[in-house]
């Protein structure tokens, strides 16, 4: 089976594709699905066979994270929740960002992570996938244990091999509605779109395996996972 095969993901009801006249006809309605081509100090640290977790702060605000690496790659194991202008609480309710952290559009999501760390890149992206034995199975290696919706009778947990934890934090649509907590987590990448004011995002779904990369509209408010330098 092919990414590409599985772009329509229920948790985004949106048309993807890999076609480009299809992209120009559909990108109006959701996401066009896309496959690339291509500081704080340790607090404290907890090694195992899988997984290398380190704890860091945020010295903006004092907020601490969980770290992982994974091959030569420092992650953040939580989603950023650095508040900033154009970046929203899941339905505005201040306990979805202490869940979930902060949802942020493409360009607030640039400048959001803290000095030392950045906005991943699709090939930043694509590497995780290779350190995680690839895209076909990234979203179940990645995704958290608990917390994500059933889909026809089959959990949409992940194994969290790795200790990367992504939960199913949903999204903010550019008219302020909210959509898909328990079902989605969708990460903006650094890198641009080539049309529709759009970029890239790493999309997780509670009904599949895989972790394609697609393309949504900037204005848009999605999640931030940031990478060390």
């Amino acid at each position: 089976k092919k990414c590409g095969d599985d772009f329509n993901h229920p948790a985004n009801e949106g048309p993807h594709t890999t076609s480009s006249e299809d992209e120009k006809k559909n990108v109006g309605d959701g996401l066009a699905g896309i496959l690339s081509g291509g500081g704080g100090g340790i607090a404290a640290s907890q090694k195992g066979t899988m997984k290398d977790t380190e704890i860091m702060k945020d010295s903006r605000d004092g907020q601490t994270y969980k770290t992982v690496k994974i091959g030569k790659q420092v992650w953040m194991a939580e989603n950023l929740n650095y508040e900033t202008e154009n970046s929203y609480c899941y339905d505005n309710d201040l306990a979805n960002c202490q869940k979930y952290g902060r949802l942020y559009t493409w360009e607030a999501a640039l400048n959001a992570c803290p000095e030392g760390w950045r906005l991943p890149t699709n090939a930043d992206f694509e590497t995780l996938f290779a350190n995680v034995r690839g895209i076909e199975t990234a979203g179940k290696m990645l995704k958290s244990r608990t917390g994500w919706e059933d889909y026809e009778g089959k959990s949409g947990n992940g194994i969290d091999k790795y200790g990367f934890n992504v939960l199913p934090a949903g999204i903010r649509n550019n008219d302020g509605s909210f959509n898909y907590a328990g079902r989605s987590a969708n990460f903006w990448s650094a890198t641009e779109y080539k049309m529709y004011g759009a970029a890239y995002l790493l999309d997780l779904s509670y009904p599949y395996e895989d972790a394609p990369l697609l393309s949504n509209f900037k204005d848009r408010a999605l999640s931030v996972r940031c990478l060390k330098d």
